[in-house]
C-alpha cells in the first residue's frame, strides 16, 4: 500500500515536471476527495488569487486605456482648439472687413469746431499767406468747413498721376493753396462741381474764358481792400501749380491764349508787390491756372481742387496807429454848411450839371489848397460814367485811400499827380445830389471828366474811398479826385525850380515875405464879405474888417 502510493507520487511528480513544473490538480486523475489537504488549499488559494487578481488588473487595464484615451482626446481637443483658432481667425478675414463711412453720403461740408485740429491747420495755412504780416489782427475767422467732393479729390489724384507719367519734377507736383473770395450764390456749386473757367473778369494774365484765376495772398482777394465791418467766404484751394509760366502782365485788348505744355502763368513782376497799397497788386498776385487736353481746354482744370471755406469779418486794427491830418495852412473857422468839422478853402463854386441838368450849384472845398489844380468853368457838365471796378484797374489803389492825402496836397502814384478835394452843395433845397449819391453807391460807378493838360476828374461817393477812420466820422459827399500827368502844385514846381537854378548872392530880396500868408487871408475875407453881405465900394474895407493880418493889408 505503502510502494502504491510512493508509484503514484512518482508519477505524479514525473508528469509536474513533464509539464513544465506545474502540477494541475484539475487533469490529475485522483479524485478530489483523495487528494490531500494542502493540494486542495493550494488549488483554493490559487483560485481566489486569480479571482482576487482579475478585477485588479481589469482596473488597470480600464486605468491604462482611460489615460491614453485622455491623452488622446487631449491631443484632439489641442489641435482641435488650435484649429479653431486657426478658423476663427481667418474666417473674419474671408467674410468681415472694417466699416468704412459710404463716401457718396457724406456730407459736401464738414465743420470743424474752433478748438479742433482741423481749425488751427486752416488758421495756419491762412496766416502763413498773408502779404501784409498786421493781417492777422485784421481778419477774424469765425466758421470753417472742409470741403468733401469724391469726384474732384479722384481728378487731383489723376492729375497728379498724369503729370508724375510726364516726367515732372517733384517742385512741380508740389502741393499748396490759393485762395478765392467766393460769390455766396455760387459757393455750393464751386465746392462740389469745382471752378469752371470763365468766373473772372481779370484778363492780365491770360484769357479768362480759358482758365482761371487764384488769389496768391489769403489778405488780397479783391483789387480795393476790405472796409472795416467786410464780411465774406474765402475758399481755399489745394493746387499744383505744375510747369509755371512767368510772363509779363498784358495791358492791350490782345489778350493771352493758355501756353501749350504748361499748367500756369503767373507775372514776372508778382515780386515788386510788398504791400497791400502796391500799384496793381491784385492783379499782379494772381495765378493762372488752365489744362490742356489735346488741344482743347477743359472746362475745369483738374490740379485745382477746393479744399475748405472759411468764413471772416474784417475788423479795425486795435494795434494800428492811425495817421493824423497835419493841421491846414493856416486856421479858417468852418464853412457855413458844416463841412465835416474841418477848416475849408472854398477854390471853385458854380452849376453842377449832369448831361445839361443842373443837379445843385455847388462849392468845390479843400483843407490845403488854395486854388484848384484846373481852372474849372462856372458850369461843371459831367456826363460820362465808368464802372467802379474799371477805374480802380487803371489808376493805383492808394489813390482811393483817403489817408494818403493827410500829409500832402499832391501824391504822386505811379506816374500820376493825384489831389483831392471834396464837392459839396450849397443849397439843400431843391438838390438832387443825394440821389446822385445814392445811384453812384449801389450801382458802382464813378463820374469821369476829361480835362486838358492830359488829366481827369473822377467825381465818386465818399463812401466809395477808403478811410483807416470810422466811417460815421465823415461828411457824406462827393469826393473829387484830380489826376495829371504833371505836377499842378505849383508852389511845389517854383520851389523845385528855385532849387534847380543857380542863385545869386547879390540882389536877391523877397517882394513879398508873407505871400503865403497873404493870399489865404485875402480869400477868407473875401468869402466872409459875400456871406455877409457888405455893401461898401471899398473891398479892402470889408477884407479889413474880418481880421486881414496888418502886414498883409
Amino acid at each position: 500500500m505503502a510502494s502504491s502510493n510512493q508509484n503514484v507520487g512518482q508519477e505524479t511528480k514525473a508528469d509536474g515536471r513533464s509539464r513544465g513544473g506545474s502540477v494541475s490538480i484539475e487533469n490529475s486523475d485522483v479524485p478530489r476527495h483523495l487528494m490531500p489537504g494542502s493540494a486542495l488549499t493550494a488549488k483554493q488559494d490559487g483560485e481566489q488569487a486569480v479571482c482576487e487578481a482579475g478585477p485588479v488588473l481589469l482596473a488597470g487595464q480600464e486605468d491604462a486605456e482611460r489615460r491614453r484615451s485622455s491623452m488622446s482626446d487631449l491631443k484632439m481637443s489641442d489641435n482641435g482648439s488650435a484649429a479653431f483658432e486657426k478658423a476663427a481667425l481667418e474666417q473674419p478675414r474671408r467674410s468681415f472687413h472694417i466699416p468704412r463711412k459710404n463716401k457718396e453720403k457724406k456730407a459736401l461740408f464738414q465743420f470743424m469746431s474752433l478748438d479742433s485740429r482741423e481749425f488751427k491747420e486752416i488758421l495756419k495755412i491762412m496766416s502763413s499767406s498773408y502779404l501784409d504780416p498786421s493781417s492777422g489782427s485784421t481778419f477774424s475767422y469765425k466758421k470753417a468747413s472742409l470741403i468733401h467732393s469724391e469726384l474732384l479729390e479722384k481728378e487731383f489724384i489723376e492729375k497728379r498721376r498724369e503729370l508724375k507719367q510726364d516726367g515732372r519734377t517733384e517742385k512741380e507736383l508740389e502741393e499748396s493753396y490759393a485762395f478765392l473770395l467766393a460769390d455766396p450764390t455760387k459757393l455750393n456749386w464751386i465746392c462740389e462741381k469745382g471752378l469752371d473757367i470763365g468766373h473772372s473778369r481779370v484778363t492780365t494774365l491770360g484769357k479768362p474764358s480759358l482758365g482761371v484765376y487764384l488769389s496768391k495772398h489769403a489778405d488780397l482777394l479783391q483789387i480795393n481792400p476790405f472796409d472795416v465791418g467786410a464780411t465774406g467766404e474765402i475758399i481755399i484751394f489745394k493746387v499744383m501749380k505744375g510747369r509755371i509760366k512767368s510772363i509779363y502782365e498784358n495791358m492791350s485788348k490782345n489778350i493771352l491764349d493758355p501756353t501749350p505744355k504748361f499748367d500756369c502763368h503767373v507775372s514776372k513782376n508778382s515780386s515788386r508787390v510788398t504791400t497791400l497799397w502796391s500799384y496793381r497788386a491784385f492783379e499782379l498776385t494772381q495765378t493762372y491756372f488752365y489744362e490742356y487736353v489735346f488741344d482743347d481746354i477743359k472746362k475745369r482744370p483738374r490740379h485745382v481742387c477746393p479744399y475748405a471755406v472759411v468764413s471772416f469779418m474784417c475788423q479795425d486794427k486795435g494795434s494800428a496807429p492811425v495817421p493824423k491830418p497835419l493841421p491846414p495852412p493856416m486856421s479858417v473857422s468852418n464853412s457855413s454848411d458844416g463841412g465835416g468839422g474841418k477848416g475849408h478853402f472854398t477854390v471853385w463854386s458854380g452849376q453842377f450839371l449832369n448831361k445839361g441838368n443842373l443837379i445843385c450849384h455847388a462849392d468845390l472845398k479843400s483843407d490845403k489848397w488854395l486854388f484848384p489844380p484846373f481852372k474849372l468853368p462856372e458850369k461843371l457838365d459831367v456826363g460820362s460814367v465808368m464802372a467802379l471796378d474799371q477805374v480802380k484797374l487803371k489808376i493805383p489803389a492808394a489813390v482811393f485811400y483817403r489817408d494818403t492825402y493827410n500829409r500832402q496836397r499832391e501824391v504822386l502814384k505811379s506816374g500820376m499827380y493825384c489831389s483831392l478835394f471834396e464837392l459839396m452843395e450849397k443849397s439843400k433845397s431843391g438838390s438832387s445830389l443825394p440821389s446822385v449819391l445814392q445811384k453812384l453807391e449801389k450801382e458802382k460807378l464813378v463820374l469821369v471828366k476829361p480835362l486838358e493838360d492830359k488829366g481827369f476828374l473822377f467825381l465818386l461817393s465818399s463812401s466809395q474811398m477808403v478811410y483807416n477812420e470810422l466811417k460815421g466820422e465823415q461828411l457824406r459827399c462827393l469826393q473829387a479826385l484830380f489826376l495829371f500827368q504833371e505836377p499842378r502844385d505849383v508852389v511845389k514846381a517854383a520851389n523845385s525850380s528855385a532849387k534847380a537854378a543857380p542863385q545869386s548872392t547879390e540882389g536877391t530880396e523877397e517882394i513879398m515875405p508873407h505871400l503865403m500868408t497873404f493870399i489865404p487871408a485875402l480869400h477868407y475875407g473875401l468869402m466872409k464879405s459875400q456871406e455877409q453881405h457888405f455893401h461898401t465900394p471899398n473891398i479892402a474895407v470889408g477884407v479889413a474888417s474880418e481880421g486881414l493880418p496888418e502886414e498883409s493889408a
